[in-house]
């Protein structure tokens, strides 16, 4: 799976980097066939050494590869960010200073959210009778299932990003759009009301959607029970298997919501300051 992931990081840096110059060329410069060729593989070449620099900072385990690389990423851009900070207060005086604070107070209370989330998991009892190994009987024991709530993390907002801008990169490529492919854009974008009902339904969607494929019910509840574990007031097998669906999916939905109310942070200030 991780050369089929390979593979495929390949031949999508290649569709983008062909597209990204098609669409440069046509705003920037006439070119030739060695212009398009050179660039492409440049962005194809840069493409696969942040992958590679991205496995490389899992396998010393330093954290997620992918998820330093965009840390890294969103952290250049701080300084151009409290650049603006700064001529919002020098050029508005006292107005710009209580909007600079009042955003610096959303920050805050922003990051403490996504903590909280981060953090939260709903823990699932389980129980092991006791039983015989060799010539020993060994004890049961108590222990717990942790179940996160962002299990999905920000794969669910990138999903619906990258779904809800398909067509605005599609149109990149169009010349000549026509004004129902025009207004499609428009509806689509993440600050128009339907596009941003769009866009909480994708995240709820893509939740759901990559918790599935993470969290198999049976197979856990069939490793347990093989194991001799079972949930107290549960049978093991398919009740244990049916009762771990129904936590699962409550707790997807807590956790699509608050990756919903998330995303729509950005959007409502984009709005506000409208």
């Amino acid at each position: 799976m991780q050369s089929y992931s390979r593979y495929l990081t390949v031949i999508l840096a290649l569709i983008q980097g062909i597209g990204l110059t098609y669409t440069y060329q046509n705003m920037y410069v006439e070119a030739n066939m060695l212009y398009y060729i050179a660039s492409v593989v440049t962005l194809v070449c840069g493409s696969t050494f942040v992958m590679w620099l991205a496995e490389q900072i899992t396998a010393k385990g330093i954290g997620n590869g992918s998820s330093m690389v965009i840390f890294i990423n969103i952290v250049s851009g701080l300084p151009m960010g409290a650049a603006s900070l700064y001529y919002m207060i020098s050029g508005s005086g006292a107005m710009g200073a209580v909007k600079v604070a009042a955003i610096l107070v959303l920050l805050l209370i922003v990051l403490a959210f996504i903590v909280c989330v981060n953090r939260g998991e709903r823990r699932l009892p389980v129980q092991y009778s006791s039983k015989m190994v060799g010539r020993k009987q060994a004890s049961g024991r108590n222990t717990t299932m942790p179940i996160k709530v962002n299990t999905s993390g920000v794969i669910s907002i990138i999903f619906a990003i990258s779904l809800l801008q398909f067509p605005q990169q599609i149109g990149n490529f169009i010349q000549n759009k026509g004004e129902v492919f025009t207004k499609v854009i428009e509806v689509l974008n993440m600050t128009h009301p339907i596009g941003a009902c769009l866009y909480v339904l994708l995240i709820i969607f893509f939740t759901y959607f990559y918790t599935s494929i993470v969290i198999n019910p049976n197979e856990i509840a069939m490793n347990m029970k093989k194991n001799g574990g079972f949930i107290p007031g549960i049978r093991p097998g398919q009740p244990t298997s049916a009762y771990i669906t129904r936590v699962v999916s409550r707790i997807t939905l807590v956790g699509a919501i608050c990756y919903a109310i998330l995303a729509m942070v950005p959007v409502a200030l984009q709005w506000i300051s409208k």
